[in-house]
């Protein structure tokens, strides 16, 4: 099965993707909207541009959730601290990336009353997973630890967002773990659940992690990829720093005729950067 880049790197600015595609069948389309969940505030104006043609259009919005979903007096004492902990660091977060003019994505393109929410409840994930790993996967464990509203903690969130870009750009694990097999895997199969129910057009909004199920999902309930439109996430040096290719060792042991690794762009059509 062929797949589709869900992340792209030109120099120090990283860009993110919304595939399109077309159901012969039906004549029904799906855009598949795959976003960074720190950027400019640029980059979620053009994506909200983007989703309202298409809801203008008569498509429907399905999300991952933007906020936890539980019933606070079902909630143990310890789940009930791991999602205090992830709202306040949300809020950290984005105070750290206003002194430098990003946001986070609940800010910068805030669901709407009419936006789906199409994924597994919070509670049900905590539970499944665990606390204790959840926080150590999410990295909250690390994360609330410091709260300090500076630049310096800016330049942090600059480095995830990095790392996660050149993480998401690698080729998947053959073998994921039990915690990404529900944080991935069965999420994306509630996604691919809603498209079954639903007949309209329709805007599929996800991280993009889920990039690759999604669409795997998509072409097997005979969805054909047609095109694809690249938006500016962000620029930054850290970008490019974390992104660069590494250099490969000689077979002869020489470093002098050590080369470049080969880094393969998912596509080498020039990217089509929307700006207002």
């Amino acid at each position: 099965m062929s797949h589709v880049p869900i992340v792209r790197v030109d120099g120090d600015t990283v860009y993110s993707p919304i595939h399109h595609y077309h159901h012969p069948g039906t004549g029904r389309v799906i855009d598949l909207v795959l976003t960074v969940h720190f950027g400019e505030s640029d980059y979620y104006a053009q994506l909200r541009k983007a989703i309202d043609s298409r809801t203008a259009a008569g498509a429907v919005v399905y999300s991952e959730s933007y906020k936890p979903k539980h019933t606070k007096p079902t909630l143990t004492r310890g789940e009930r601290k791991l999602i205090t902990a992830m709202v306040a660091e949300a809020k950290t977060t984005q105070a750290r990336l206003t002194l430098i003019g990003w946001q986070i994505q609940p800010e910068g393109l805030p669901a709407q009353p009419d936006w789906v929410d199409c994924d597994l409840p919070t509670i049900e994930v905590i539970r499944r997973i665990g606390v204790r790993k959840l926080r150590l996967a999410t990295g909250i464990a690390r994360l609330i630890k410091g709260r300090r509203i500076t630049t310096a903690g800016a330049k942090k969130v600059k480095q995830e967002i990095a790392i996660a870009v050149r993480l998401n750009a690698k080729a998947p694990r053959k073998r994921k773990s039990a915690t990404e097999k529900i944080m991935l895997d069965e999420r994306d199969a509630a996604a691919l659940q809603a498209v079954r129910n639903e007949d309209r057009d329709t805007v599929l909004l996800w991280g993009l992690s889920h990039g690759r199920n999604l669409h795997t999902g998509l072409a097997d309930l005979g969805y054909t990829h047609t095109s694809t439109d690249w938006y500016r996430v962000a620029a930054d040096p850290i970008i490019a720093r974390y992104n660069r290719p590494r250099r490969q060792s000689a077979p002869d042991g020489n470093p002098a005729t050590a080369t470049a690794a080969e880094t393969k762009p998912a596509s080498r059509r020039p990217i089509r950067e929307h700006r207002p």
